[in-house]
């Protein structure tokens, strides 16, 4: 079909470990795409912010992106990842987040949310 708008969307958003663990780091990454060309966003500048509460959760590491040349060995794509130290004494509260994806003019904010184990 005709190319899609000039933005970025979500292809996925995938954590390790899949639930957060109390006194645990949380590493949260971001597949995007560019709706115009189809093409999976292979680099950029990543934003990584996370709160429990109204308290801001530091971060384990600056965002960044991984960039997968080539054919998606692995089912790996290029992405946005970023990474959170959960505070001990956190179960069952809940980790809100929001990673902020800039590329080539483009920005894509994707907020998340997750139970804490």
């Amino acid at each position: 079909g005709p190319p899609g708008p000039r933005r970025l969307s979500v292809v996925s958003l995938t954590t390790r470990p899949s639930l957060p663990k109390a006194g645990k780091r949380l590493v949260v990454r971001l597949v995007a795409q560019r709706d115009d060309t189809g093409d999976v966003v292979p680099g950029g500048t990543v934003r990584c912010s996370a709160k429990i509460g109204t308290k801001a959760v530091k971060t384990a590491f600056r965002g960044y992106f991984i960039e997968i040349l080539g054919s998606a060995m692995f089912g790996e794509q290029s992405h946005a990842s970023c990474g959170w130290n959960v505070p001990r004494g956190s179960r069952g509260r809940r980790i809100n987040g929001v990673i902020t994806v800039a590329s080539d003019g483009l920005r894509l904010r994707q907020a998340f949310a997750f139970q804490i184990r």
